[in-house]
């Protein structure tokens, strides 16, 4: 697995860095450690009745259960780990969208900066307007310390703004596309029907973890090389 660990010099943005791996790592071993259960455990006989419970200091009316053997019919459908997937890819977009807020407060960027959308170049002609919060905090500090990093090129912002779109209506719809997002998805997503349940496949995880995670390591490495420099 790559080392996605940096060496850097402005103690705000290093903290930040450090923050954003961590919160990455718990996602990752969460998410294996649910991969590990979908794929290599099952229950038997008696032991399938048996109660799961959240917690063992309050009655039953007031605890959270399920039993052995509908937690294992969750595994063999896989439900479990669609589950597992969905909320792992949240996570890594949530850090993401945290470590780039970080950013905006610890360099002094005021909020209105940010208001309006960014609006970026698209293949084939025209411009599309890039909405989400993290991604106009990217646009404007690469403006403003000239980076040329590829988190603010138009391939990687459109690409992220699929996955945090994606993340919004997990968020917000139940997990199923909406028609308000077909113009803001890309790829597979785009051909979804209106409340179709959104499912991440077996790549999409690392997909999501491997491209968000290089374009902010990059992006990182040279704004904190730039904030360096002229501090």
């Amino acid at each position: 697995m790559t080392d996605w660990t940096l060496e850097l010099h402005h103690p705000g943005i290093a903290a930040i860095y450090r923050n954003y791996l961590f919160a990455l790592e718990n996602n990752l071993r969460y998410y294996l450690a649910c991969v590990a259960f979908a794929e290599h455990t099952v229950f038997v006989g008696a032991e399938a009745n048996s109660p799961v419970r959240a917690s063992h200091n309050f009655p039953d009316v007031a605890t959270s259960m399920r039993t052995l053997r509908d937690i294992d019919q969750m595994r063999r459908s896989g439900e479990f780990a669609q589950l597992a997937r969905s909320q792992s890819i949240m996570g890594v977009l949530t850090a993401f969208g945290d470590a780039m807020s970080d950013l905006r407060t610890a360099l002094g960027m005021p909020v209105h900066t940010i208001k309006k959308p960014v609006l970026v170049s698209i293949p084939g002609g025209g411009t599309y307007a890039v909405r989400p919060a993290a991604l106009r905090i990217a646009h404007h500090l690469s403006h403003q310390y000239a980076l040329t990093e590829p988190l603010s090129s138009t391939y990687s912002m459109l690409h992220i703004n699929s996955l945090i779109n994606l993340r919004h209506m997990f968020v917000h719809n139940q997990g199923r596309f909406s028609e308000d997002y077909r113009d803001h998805v890309t790829r597979r997503w785009q051909a979804l029907a209106a409340g179709e349940q959104i499912i991440f496949d077996e790549n999409d995880f690392d997909d999501a973890l491997y491209f968000v995670t290089s374009n902010l390591r990059g992006f990182i490495g040279a704004l904190d090389r730039r904030v360096s420099s002229s501090g």
